[in-house]
């Protein structure tokens, strides 16, 4: 097959039909899909087997071996020249691989493309807003309009050339929520231009099973992949643009200790995130609350941003 569709499973049957049913449902068919099974606890395996599809190839892992070192074993079985990811509780729209095919044939130059994507919730409620709806069609999506925050690439709408891991290597299981992230934004946008379709092309599920949903962890992450990229001979107007990225990151860490009730701890991130950049809004307005606001409002804005990722509270 042209695409293997890379789908690692852990403990995943809430939403684990349905995200196979997406792609067996493609309106593309030259693929396969690859789903291997971490070690899971619960009927995931039972799910899995009860599809009768000649594309599907399940693999499953005698022992857990955590996401990315799955993903990278996933890796070293794919047959396809292109691959497509995709995770147990997101759904892929029906014209989406035919999509995402079309653009690689038309530029083999790009390493990858990627699409907006609908938020829904845990009951597939679609949110008003799309994840990249204020990206323009055709910007050019660079390592530069990364770290102006231009874009974020959303990985379960990414279709990557098989060749493209030869040159910038695996996933780094060191990172255990944003190996991709360092993988797509780091390693492959910096030597390389990728291509974005406007079009929403999947359904991203956020709700408070997500490991995404763990801002203060998954922005450590983060901050780490770019501090780190700051030890590259990169040009001047780019160290610029990573150190007011890390600013932001800072920014978030603030706000999550001040969630926390770590006030302190809260004021001196901010801080540090204004030395480098002294413009960072968001790091003037974590100042302002951890000064200004009693517990009680704080609590009311923390209960409102997990009600958004659909946390009870």
């Amino acid at each position: 097959p042209k695409v293997t569709v890379l789908m690692p499973v852990y403990n995943g049957e809430r939403f684990l039909r349905e995200a196979v049913k997406s792609i067996l449902n493609q309106t593309y068919t030259d693929y396969e899909l690859l789903i291997i099974d971490d070690a899971s606890r619960d009927s995931s395996a039972e799910i899995i087997n009860s599809f009768s599809d000649r594309r599907i190839r399940f693999v499953k892992n005698k022992k857990n071996m955590g996401q990315m070192n799955t993903m990278n074993k996933g890796l070293g079985l794919v047959s396809g020249e292109y691959i497509a990811r995709m995770d147990q509780d997101d759904i892929s729209l029906p014209g989406r691989l035919e999509k995402e095919v079309k653009v690689l044939d038309a530029n083999p130059e790009i390493p990858l493309v990627f699409s907006d994507t609908y938020i829904i919730d845990s009951k597939g409620k679609r949110r008003k807003k799309t994840v990249l709806d204020r990206v323009k069609a055709g910007e050019k999506c660079d390592f530069n309009g990364f770290l102006r925050g231009d874009f974020h690439i959303c990985q379960c709408t990414t279709l990557i050339r098989r060749s493209i891991f030869d040159k910038v290597g695996l996933y780094n299981p060191a990172y255990k929520i944003t190996a991709e992230h360092e993988l797509y934004h780091f390693r492959i946008l910096f030597d390389h231009e990728i291509k974005f379709i406007k079009e929403p092309l999947t359904e991203y599920r956020l709700y408070g099973g997500n490991t995404t949903s763990d801002v203060e962890r998954t922005s450590n992450e983060i901050m780490d992949a770019m501090v780190k990229f700051t030890k590259k001979a990169i040009p001047g107007y780019q160290q610029k643009l990573l150190k007011n990225a890390i600013s932001m990151q800072l920014a978030t860490l603030a706000l999550c200790k001040l969630f926390a009730r770590k006030r302190k701890t809260s004021i001196a991130t901010a801080l540090r995130a204004m030395r480098l950049n002294i413009r960072n809004i968001k790091a003037c307005a974590v100042l302002a609350c951890a000064f200004l606001l009693p517990d009680s409002a704080i609590r009311k804005i923390e209960n409102r941003r997990r009600r958004l990722l659909g946390e009870d509270v």
